[in-house]
């Protein structure tokens, strides 16, 4: 017998149906192989103490069963609120009083939203612009981008020093991938 034909029929050989043939197969299997008499060994130990656990509980377990399911029925009390609700709720507010405390102690390097941001020039891109030619432009020109896009679709960007902002407005519109470019108030 082909070891994976062995190992797919021990479990039916301990359970005790198979045909004879494949009985006698597996008897002469296992009498040739220590490690298969120790693995019916154990099929069998398992199967015997799955049936012990698997017993009816009887008459009195019955009875026991009914009365905790009729007492689980029983409409309750409210239950008291806890004290545990109680810290879970204080701890959640410390936390949102620490992030609140922490956001207004940040440094002025971080712009938060909302927040005016300096720059030069506000663009629109074209919709159909790609990010890579919005890139090359703006590398080609030197801008950078300072914010953006907010929630109409508007950049924010800032010229490099002694830059010519009406060169920059040209070149932006000439590309083909601006909308509109405005001077930032």
């Amino acid at each position: 017998m082909a070891e994976r034909e062995i190992e797919e029929l021990l479990v039916f050989y301990v359970g005790g149906t198979l045909d004879p043939i494949e009985t006698a197969r597996m008897e002469a299997a296992i009498a040739a192989d220590p490690a298969l008499e120790l693995q019916v060994a154990t099929l069998r130990a398992l199967r015997e103490a799955s049936e012990e656990t698997a017993q009816s509980p009887g008459e009195f377990g019955l009875a026991r069963l009914m009365r905790d399911v009729e007492t689980d029925s029983a409409p309750r009390a409210a239950m008291p609120r806890t004290r545990i609700w109680q810290a879970v709720a204080g701890i959640a507010v410390a936390a949102f009083l620490a992030q609140a405390v922490l956001v207004t102690q940040s440094s002025d390097e971080v712009t938060l939203a909302g927040e005016d941001v300096s720059g030069d020039l506000i663009v629109a891109f074209a919709p159909d612009a790609t990010e890579g030619a919005i890139r090359d432009l703006l590398v080609s020109e030197g801008l950078i981008i300072v914010d953006g896009p907010s929630a109409l679709g508007l950049y924010v960007l800032e010229l490099p020093d002694g830059a010519d902002p009406t060169a920059a407005t040209d070149a932006l519109v000439a590309s083909g991938l601006v909308e509109s470019v405005e001077d930032a108030p």
